[in-house]
């Protein structure tokens, strides 16, 4: 399949500036738009590139145009890297790439809660996180009694904190009761964070239909795309993203953006 990457950059409120990329296939006049929402370690770093890519061309495989990022603070944009800013980072983008059309959202581990958040300001039209860690896990991996070792690993994958990280975290369990369309949720049953039941109890704190589990087997944290379960992980992509409503199939004429 034929598709173009696109390297664009955007400017932070603070002035600093972040890279993104744009996934798409030339061909395709209609299209449903979707960002993914990275987690602590940069998409740019080389032991997550091949996953991102890999996710955006399923995306695109299945008919929509995708965008990638790192955020502030991360590998290859400038700044420090919060939930908050992060947040801005994809309202940025969502403006800049999509005024005023309706952009689902993809949040993978702590990009989980971060998309919940954004899906509330964008009213995305439906959100899916992967393996959102609760409350708890980062108290324990990032509080204020934890050994900062989980910090220096965030730092070691390219993602630079801003002081006093922890505090501008929030969580998926308390962001999805806000969230105004349907959310699906995906784990690996080898995952290293999380588990099938604490993913079910944030499930059940939303409050709209067609929202679901997802039990990937013999996935991790971070789906390898050399695995058995990646195929899983692809086809769960593409169902979520022709779940989407046509009205949000998006006309570029000629091919442009």
């Amino acid at each position: 399949m034929t598709y173009i990457k696109e390297l664009r950059k955007s400017q932070g409120e603070d002035g600093s500036i972040f890279s993104w990329e744009l996934f798409r296939n030339p061909n395709e006049r209609l299209c449903r738009r979707l960002i993914i929402v990275p987690g602590l370690t940069s998409r740019n770093h080389p032991d997550y590139s091949t996953l991102y890519d890999a996710m955006a061309v399923a995306v695109v495989e299945a008919g929509g145009e995708v965008v990638t990022f790192a955020a502030r603070g991360q590998l290859g944009s400038e700044g420090l890297y919060s939930f908050p800013g992060c947040v801005q980072d994809v309202i940025t983008i969502a403006k800049e790439w999509s005024p005023g059309e309706g952009v689902a959202l993809f949040g993978r581990s702590a990009g989980g809660p971060i998309a919940l958040r954004c899906a509330q300001i964008l009213s995305s039209p439906q959100v899916l996180i992967w393996a959102a860690a609760r409350r708890f896990s980062y108290e324990q991996l990032l509080g204020p009694n934890s050994d900062g070792s989980y910090l220096r690993a965030c730092e070691k994958y390219g993602t630079r904190m801003c002081p006093n990280f922890y505090d501008t975290l929030f969580f998926p369990e308390d962001e999805i009761r806000k969230v105004k369309c349907p959310v699906w949720v995906g784990i690996g049953d080898q995952d290293e964070h999380s588990n099938a039941i604490e993913q079910l109890d944030t499930l059940l704190q939303s409050k709209m239909n067609g929202s679901l589990l997802f039990v990937i087997k013999g996935a991790r944290h971070a789906v390898a795309v050399d695995s058995h379960a990646w195929n899983a992980m692809r086809a769960l992509l593409r169902s979520w993203l022709g779940a989407l409503p046509s009205e949000y199939n998006l006309s570029r004429p000629n091919g442009g953006i």
